[in-house]
């Protein structure tokens, strides 16, 4: 296993500071040892964990915190992380209280302030060995599963089937790509009123459907034969062969929709909407984007607008334009950043953008990155 991760959780930094110092010294710095100074905090922060491929054993955490109490966050942290070990740091709660949060799942043990380092230090010890032993039989089972996969005929048939539809499909979908490359190119030399641009258009338009009439083709003519699979291989369901048909004309669609609104985007414009009212905005007056109630919200200057495309559908085709994701809530034009400052108390820091006095969060996984983008020198 990896180092793995203690998380630590109060809402007051001197307890934070001893307590990780604690930790390191009486561990020898065996694991990594992350702060948060709130719940919301400490969720985004393991998120950022998670996403970096740490494992998280143990959250330590206060009981009396603002916004967020303690239990209430290992309670959450429980339900999206189970494997994890859950400790409630507390001089407030009550033995009752305590209780019903461990008979609840809630928590799994609880330490009370001031703490005995010793004792803590047994209760993490003795989780760490239960972690490390769960995941070696998990990793264990997991080969085992995956030896007789690789070594299962039927299993083998279909992989090659898959492969070979593959192929096709992909070969298809170059060839819609040229056309399409062709028709951004057609239309950005030639005027769109110009005969010369619309026959061309038509004509690559026309070349493209057809292409997706011989994908269409190629799968509804699909059969399960003794060619194509040994006997036995499958039964005749014909439900099977329309599910699997179905499925696959689904995942080509999405991915031809990507195309057309990539197509959508090439100009460099980019449709918004405000009070019922649609704009037409040039995609380098976006300052950024951020997640908003059921729509995504663009942000210039001068106004904020909404837009019906998802953070990470923008986010993937807006990368030459750079756009980088800061945050999994914002989607920044980094053209517009002028200040990146230390988040106060966190691992995070807050980008400042020109010409608005909005806080930007930038997380502490994408920093890093953002730092690279920008050429900045690594501290």
């Amino acid at each position: 296993m990896e180092i793995p991760v203690v998380l630590c959780v109060d809402d007051e930094k001197i307890v934070l500071d001893s307590l990780k110092s604690q930790l390191e010294v009486k561990f020898n710095y065996a694991f990594q040892v992350e702060t948060a100074q709130s719940g919301e905090e400490a969720l985004e922060l393991i998120e950022e964990l998670i996403s970096e491929g740490n494992e998280i054993p143990v959250v330590i955490c206060d009981y009396l915190m603002p916004h967020m109490k303690g239990n209430v966050l290992l309670k959450e942290i429980k339900e999206l992380y189970p494997s994890t070990s859950c400790i409630l740091l507390t001089g407030q709660a009550t033995l009752d209280a305590v209780k019903d949060m461990v008979n609840s799942g809630a928590i799994d043990r609880f330490i009370q302030k001031p703490w005995d380092i010793d004792l803590f230090s047994f209760l993490i010890e003795d989780i760490l060995h239960k972690y490390e032993k769960n995941a070696n039989i998990k990793s264990s089972n997991t080969s085992i599963s995956l030896n007789e996969a690789y070594n299962n005929p039927e299993i083998s048939s279909i992989k090659s089937y898959i492969k070979n539809s593959c192929e096709k499909i992909n070969s298809a979908l170059v060839a819609i790509q040229q056309n399409i490359e062709t028709i951004k190119k057609a239309s950005k030399e030639l005027p769109l009123e110009d005969f010369k641009t619309s026959t061309t258009v038509e004509s690559l338009y026309v070349k493209t459907s057809k292409t997706l009439d011989n994908i269409l083709s190629e799968f509804t003519s699909i059969k399960k034969t003794h060619d194509l699979f040994p006997e036995n291989t499958f039964d005749s369901n014909v439900d099977n062969d329309n599910e699997l048909i179905y499925n696959c004309i689904s995942n080509l669609m999405e991915r031809v929709s990507n195309i057309e609104k990539k197509l959508s985007l090439y100009n460099e414009k980019i449709i918004v909407w405000k009070d019922d009212e649609m704009f037409v905005l040039n995609i380098h007056d976006i300052v950024y984007f951020t997640s908003g109630k059921r729509c995504t919200v663009a942000v210039t200057n001068n106004d904020q607008y909404t837009i019906k495309e998802t953070l990470d559908f923008l986010e993937n085709q807006l990368q030459e334009f750079n756009f980088f994701r800061c945050h999994r809530c914002y989607l920044v034009n980094i053209n517009h950043i002028i200040k990146l400052t230390p988040w106060l108390g966190s691992t995070s820091y807050i980008a400042r953008l020109k010409g608005l006095e909005d806080d930007i969060p930038v997380s502490k996984a994408k920093f890093k990155k953002l730092k690279e983008i920008l050429g900045l020198e690594s501290k």
